[in-house]
């Protein structure tokens, strides 16, 4: 007897095509459970490397006490973070030295300075027939005490910390008084002319004494380049959400070069016959740093240098 069994070839696809989507949805599972295991187990243990990096990013010069790594330890980060710490603390020790550098150089240098001011006050009374050769010497004895003043500011400052700064709010037109006055004897004695155009009540946030030292830098800079019977131009506006205010003189034209190097410590252009430190603008650097506050350095076109500061503007309330 002969059986004959017969079945459409569509139906073993069928079949075949079921198992393989049960198979691959299975499969499918399966990948997603390990990955969902995998991503929780890896992120439970980059937890401890993103604690790591938040402890070495929140240190500052005021905190630099060892970091401890946190539970449970990666014994392969442990080298990394001993060799941390031992930068941590040699930093620490570089910092306290140059605190008590800057405080014995503090007292060491001013004493003399003040003691060779009096004397000289001394001397010019004495002998009135050598008063002029003597008031040469107290001038290069006031630069160096104005030098000295700016290298112990300049170490005091720290664009990083602002939270110990004492801040109050300033009138920009009362400061900018206050400095034209301080700075009128060394303009009369140059034949300086100063116009200005400045704006009433407008508003900083920031530290007076500070703003005061910046802009009478600067100003007290555009005085020395601007040459006998020269110009200085001072202009002070609203633009927007800021206040915008520029310091130029017709002075000698700067190069693309010294724009680039202006606010470096001790940089004075080459062939300049103007006494200075060269550490004016670096104050001023710092201190524009210190408010959230921008400054730019540009050719005038008086012919001299073109200082731009820009300001948050500070609404009253």
């Amino acid at each position: 007897m002969s059986v004959l069994v017969l079945q459409p070839i569509g139906e073993r696809f069928k079949d075949l095509a079921q198992n393989v989507m049960v198979y691959g949805l299975i499969l499918i599972l399966l990948w997603l459970v390990q990955w969902l295991i995998l991503h929780f187990a890896v992120q439970r243990q980059f937890t401890v490397i993103q604690q790591l990096s938040k402890n070495i990013a929140e240190k500052n010069a005021d905190d630099l006490s060892p970091i401890q790594q946190q539970v449970p330890e990666f014994k392969e980060l442990q080298p990394m973070v001993v060799q941390l710490n031992r930068l941590l603390q040699r930093l620490e020790q570089s910092l306290m030295a140059e605190q008590r550098f800057t405080a014995d150089a503090s007292h060491e240098l001013r004493s003399p300075l003040s003691a060779i001011q009096m004397r000289l006050q001394v001397l010019k009374r004495k002998y009135p027939d050598l008063a002029q050769e003597l008031i040469s010497i107290q001038n290069e004895v006031n630069r160096g005490t104005q030098v000295l003043e700016n290298l112990l500011l300049l170490a005091r400052l720290d664009p990083t910390n602002t939270s110990q700064l004492s801040q109050s709010e300033i009138d920009l037109h009362l400061v900018m008084r206050d400095v034209l006055q301080a700075l009128q004897p060394f303009a009369v004695d140059k034949n300086i002319q100063i116009q200005t155009q400045l704006l009433p009540q407008l508003y900083i946030k920031g530290n007076e004494k500070l703003i005061f030292s910046c802009i009478r830098n600067l100003i007290d800079n555009a005085i020395r380049y601007a040459g006998q019977n020269g110009h200085v131009f001072i202009e002070m506006q609203q633009k927007q959400q800021h206040i915008s205010m520029t310091i130029e003189d017709d002075g000698q034209g700067v190069t693309d070069e010294v724009l680039e190097r202006l606010g470096e410590r001790f940089y004075r252009a080459l062939g300049t016959r103007t006494q200075g430190s060269g550490l004016g603008l670096s104050i001023c650097k710092k201190i524009i740093e210190l408010h959230a506050a921008e400054i730019y350095f540009s050719k005038s076109a008086h012919g001299g240098l073109k200082v731009e500061l820009q300001f948050p503007l500070h609404i009253q309330r």
